[in-house]
């Protein structure tokens, strides 16, 4: 889901607002006095997130330092090259007379190589070295620590942890720059590390870390010292035949690696009359020019943030609301934001990519899940129209020709393969879906499903949309699609899935689909109940919880919550009033920005 996009599809709203945005999101400022064991403290842009144990860095626990551009691949299988890539095959399935070749199922071991690669790499670790009087690294645990505190600034996206060791305060400031301040700097008993992980492929959902930290061997890092303009130093991390570069720089430093087999350094503050030490990091796949000082790093931010809080569609379900809920589901809100904010909102921001497929004639296929190259989960087919209603928010937000014609061609080739995917049965006269397909709960025989009811009913949607986006552009209708909706089935309908769905088996986005659900046949009160379910659950940070099926954080529950509230609060086509999707007593609901859902 691209909830960022579907929330926030207004101009730049009046900074006369009528919500105190700035006191709403400063309310939830996530805290902390010990780490925990399953999510990070986040900050970051959408194209890099940094996750912080207690001490604001990762000098604890090896939480990543991840992004958007930092991609590899595994060496190839023995005996393979790209030329076994190129030729991979999986299974061919007859699609009702059309033979459609899927990337599944074929030949080990390079299949696996195919499922594995390429794969999210974590770019390193940062944290904190501290010494002895007599300057021996000490391996100090969390347990040696005291007076913790850590908050985390929304409104500017920055860290702050404070902490006591042995007796003596150490504070970090993070932002993505690195700010120490610590009476320990003087005795040399404190500095920093950067250290750098193997990453592969190999394992999926197993561990809340990514990267090893024992393969020394298989992987490789140069420094380079050489001092250019603001960049002090310089790592190069090569795995495999991908390099990303590591520039440091800051207040001044030395730095050493802690032995040749290790990919390890550390940093050496070299202003010993200073309690005050900050550095710069720049994570690329390039050296950049220059670094910005510690000092440029947080004003940038700070001005980012107060411009995404300012400049955005913006719900308050809090302030005047009698109902004892409102404030966790404001907290829920405000921190989805962030972590949306951080995490999908870089230059590829949802893993979804169109290919044109062997066997179909026309149109493009979005795939779910796929890698920058196009590699996809076969057979899925409900999230193919996406694009459609993504360009169908900007067409109500800015609806003009240019809108019209930037979405041109992917409405078109979206719509093209939609109705091309579909097969007309003669039997009964109307178009089918599948087989095969999966649906969109993956649990079926892709083998022997028809017209599973959301894809069916997604399906109508897209092609409604995609109609009416022709139209516009003064092409004649050609489908005649209708509404095709029946209220009265759609409530009784919602109804049995609440009765007969096994809840405990459900995570993710599908408690804001039956919120939603609840919602548009006036069941506003199981909508609340829906969204703050004790099985869709959000931790102190706003992570949304993955359960047993999924791993923590599972970010289609924040998208779908945030798309839920804002179509609860702004409503829908067809609905009458203010909020139309909150119940009536107890809730003062306040949208700014926002148009109505579909």
């Amino acid at each position: 889901m691209r909830a960022p996009l579907i929330t926030s599809l207004c101009a730049l709203c009046a900074s006369a607002s009528q919500i105190d945005r700035h006191s709403l999101v400063a309310r939830y400022n996530p805290t902390r006095n010990a780490s925990s064991s399953t999510t990070p403290i986040q900050v970051g842009n959408g194209n890099f997130a940094f996750g912080a144990d207690i001490t604001g860095l990762q000098t604890l626990q090896p939480w990543a330092i991840m992004s958007t551009w930092g991609w590899k691949n595994d060496s190839f299988p023995t005996g393979m090259s790209l030329e076994d890539v190129l030729d991979y095959t999986g299974v061919s399935l007859d699609n009702h007379g059309r033979l459609v070749e899927y990337m599944f199922n074929g030949a080990q071991p390079m299949q696996q190589w195919m499922i594995s690669n390429p794969n999210r790499v974590n770019l390193g670790a940062v944290g904190l070295v501290f010494r002895s009087q007599s300057g021996e690294v000490l391996n100090v645990t969390e347990a040696d620590l005291t007076a913790v505190e850590q908050e985390l600034d929304l409104w500017t996206g920055t860290l702050t942890s404070k902490f006591q060791f042995q007796g003596v305060s150490a504070q970090t400031v993070d932002n993505v720059g690195v700010t120490i301040s610590s009476p320990l700097l003087k005795s040399g008993q404190l500095g920093l590390f950067v250290d750098f992980p193997w990453n592969d492929g190999s394992l999926k959902f197993s561990d809340p870390f990514v990267g090893t930290w024992n393969n020394a061997s298989i992987h490789t890092t140069t420094l380079n010292t050489t001092t250019r303009g603001s960049i002090t130093a310089e790592i190069a991390h090569t795995l495999v035949n991908s390099t990303f570069v590591t520039s440091l720089g800051g207040d001044a430093f030395t730095i050493t690696r802690d032995s040749p087999t290790a990919h390890r350094y550390t940093i050496h503050p070299t202003n010993k009359e200073s309690s005050v030490f900050a550095l710069s990091t720049a994570w690329g796949l390039t050296p950049p020019a220059s670094v910005l000082s510690p000092a440029e790093i947080s004003s940038s931010s700070a001005e980012v943030w107060e411009e995404y809080w300012m400049g955005s569609g913006f719900v308050d379900v809090f302030t005047g609301s009698s109902d004892p809920r409102a404030d966790e589901l404001q907290r829920r809100i405000i921190l989805s934001r962030y972590l949306m904010r951080v995490n999908e909102a870089g230059d590829f921001p949802p893993q979804e990519r169109a290919q044109v497929q062997q066997g179909w004639p026309t149109g493009a296929r979005w795939g779910k899940m796929s890698d920058p190259s196009g590699q996809s989960s076969p057979l899925l087919i409900w999230q193919q129209p996406h694009p459609l209603v993504f360009a169908n928010y900007e067409y109500r937000a800015n609806p003009t020709l240019s809108t019209l014609k930037k979405w041109e061609a992917v409405v078109r080739n979206t719509a093209d393969w939609m109705a091309t995917f579909a097969w007309f049965n003669t039997t009964t006269g109307f178009y089918d879906l599948g087989p095969p397909l999966y649906v969109v709960a993956e649990d079926n025989n892709y083998n022997n499903t028809y017209n599973p009811a959301f894809e069916l009913a997604y399906w109508r949607l897209g092609l409604g949309i995609a109609e009416e986006w022709m139209q516009r552009l003064g092409e004649p209708s050609s489908t005649g699609l209708d509404d095709g909706l029946d209220l009265q089935t759609s409530k009784l309908t919602t109804e049995k899935v609440w009765g007969a769905w096994n809840i405990s088996n459900v995570w993710g986005w599908d408690f804001p689909l039956l919120a939603m659900s609840a919602a548009r046949i006036g069941e506003q009160e199981q909508a609340i109940e829906w969204l703050l379910h004790p099985l869709f659950q959000f931790d102190d940070a706003g992570m949304p919880v993955g359960g047993v099926r999924v791993p923590t954080p599972y970010f289609p529950g924040s998208g779908g919550l945030l798309y839920a509230i804002a179509m609860m609060a702004e409503g829908w086509d067809g609905s009458n009033g203010t909020a139309p999707g909150f119940p009536a007593e107890g809730w003062n609901v306040r949208a700014e920005g926002m148009s109505k859902a579909m």
